[in-house]
């Protein structure tokens, strides 16, 4: 009974091939390999990167009042055709400078809002366009979900260059027998 065994054994190690120690290696890498394309790479989202130039605009906010940049309308201004609601953001990256190194910056998303961060300056080169003179801020989002407004509250007087905004595609999810988009057009027509 053993002897069998043993011969069944060897009989299916010789048929497929694996008594070495590279074919078992190779045979782990394609089982690897079959892993990661055979499920959906949800993991691995595609992150974006959205550039919205505001040119070295002078925004004045003071303590009461700030001065707010809207990024979703920024967004469409500068990319028309895209849809803001398909997007979670990620990171907010400011390219700004103030004029005497104390004016401060606020991420609002949605109901919720970041801490502040202090934007650096100097009243020498606040009239220059240096690309050194700027000061580069990153605020991660404060609001998974991302839906509602993007905005940047901004207190003191700066001068804004550049907004860099990093976001990922939202999966969507629908369990009819239409898109979204069929739906959408299927109502206007009612």
């Amino acid at each position: 009974m053993k002897r069998n065994k043993e011969k069944l054994g060897s009989k299916w190690q010789k048929m497929i091939g694996i008594n070495d120690s590279k074919t078992r290696v190779k045979l782990s890498y394609c089982v690897i390999l079959f892993f990661l394309f055979a499920f959906p790479m949800n993991v691995m989202a595609a992150k974006e990167k959205y550039v919205l130039d505001f040119g070295d605009q002078f925004m004045n906010g003071t303590r009461g009042d700030s001065a707010t940049l809207y990024l979703k309308k920024a967004l469409r201004n500068q990319y028309p055709g895209i849809d803001v609601t398909d997007f979670r953001l990620l990171k907010v990256v400011l390219l700004a400078k103030t004029k005497k190194g104390r004016g401060v910056a606020q991420l609002r998303v949605g109901p919720e809002v970041s801490e502040f961060y202090r934007v650096a300056g100097r009243p020498r080169g606040f009239r220059h366009n240096n690309r050194d003179s700027f000061d580069r801020i990153s605020i991660e989002n404060p609001y998974n979900n991302s839906r509602g407004p993007w905005q940047l509250n901004l207190q003191g007087k700066f001068k804004v260059r550049k907004v860099i905004l990093i976001v990922e595609e939202r999966k969507r999810r629908h369990y009819g027998w239409w898109s979204p988009g069929e739906r959408d057009l299927y109502f206007r027509v009612w």
